[in-house]
């Protein structure tokens, strides 16, 4: 086998940039909805169900992550489980998967066209 060749490279490369496009967008539009769901409101006034929903947001685990778990106890490949310890770390909550959406990009990327 020789390799992806260039034109696939081309569409991985494209996918790469959307896959961060798309990781940036939607971290602007939590920040705009969360802005203005705030605006006007003292901060003693949001009651804690709202407090605890935003914090969830943040801080429960993502669907990447479950995911992630779940390929792994099915690949049991040295490869795959290299992966699986590189991008843990990285998409436990939603805050975490947003930061290094980026560097998750790079690393699924970097596996994609190793041999």
């Amino acid at each position: 086998s020789e390799g992806l060749g260039i034109g696939r490279t081309a569409v991985i490369v494209s996918s790469k940039s959307k896959l961060a496009a798309k990781a940036k967008h939607r971290q602007e539009e939590y920040t705009q909805n969360t802005q203005e769901e705030t605006v006007g409101i003292g901060v003693h006034e949001l009651d804690e169900d709202a407090e605890e929903e935003h914090s969830s947001l943040l801080t429960d685990g993502t669907l990447f992550f479950t995911e992630l778990e779940v390929a792994s106890q099915r690949n049991g490949s040295q490869v795959f489980r290299k992966l699986v310890r590189e991008l843990r770390p990285l998409c436990k909550s939603l805050a975490e998967l947003l930061h290094y959406s980026e560097r998750i990009a790079d690393t699924l990327y970097a596996y994609l066209l190793s041999p």
